[in-house]
């Protein structure tokens, strides 16, 4: 059984490295992407347990890129849309989506890893 893998996907590189930090040191292979253009291809390629896309992204906003993530009908990972919307937008736009949650950016880090990891069967 190997280590759940996260990808992370966020044009802001500090909360890249941050937050792939912090999966990193709960024992998580972490995928970082600074853009969402190509990220279909790299969930193919490395079949991640887990994806949190960031909502506010230039070129394809997170919950656009659920849609195209969720037309893979060999998709396992759990989507996770990653942002400091409101909570009320963040639950319409997860509805919306098909997403499997949310997350804050502001919500308490090891939470987030915790409840991750919860959610993820590896």
């Amino acid at each position: 059984m190997g280590r759940p893998k996260v990808m992370i996907v966020d044009d802001n590189n500090l909360i890249l490295e941050i937050t792939g930090d912090l999966f990193r040191e709960a024992g998580f292979d972490v995928i970082k992407r600074n853009s969402p253009l190509g990220t279909s291809a790299a969930v193919l390629e490395e079949k991640p347990h887990c994806i949190l896309l960031d909502v506010n992204m230039p070129a394809l906003p997170g919950d656009k890129m659920v849609a195209l993530l969720k037309k893979n009908k060999h998709l396992e990972s759990k989507i996770f849309l990653y942002s400091d919307m409101c909570e009320t937008e963040l639950t319409r736009l997860t509805n919306e989506t098909g997403a499997d949650g949310y997350f804050k950016k502001s919500d308490d880090k090891n939470h987030m890893v915790e409840k991750v990891r919860s959610l993820i069967s590896v």
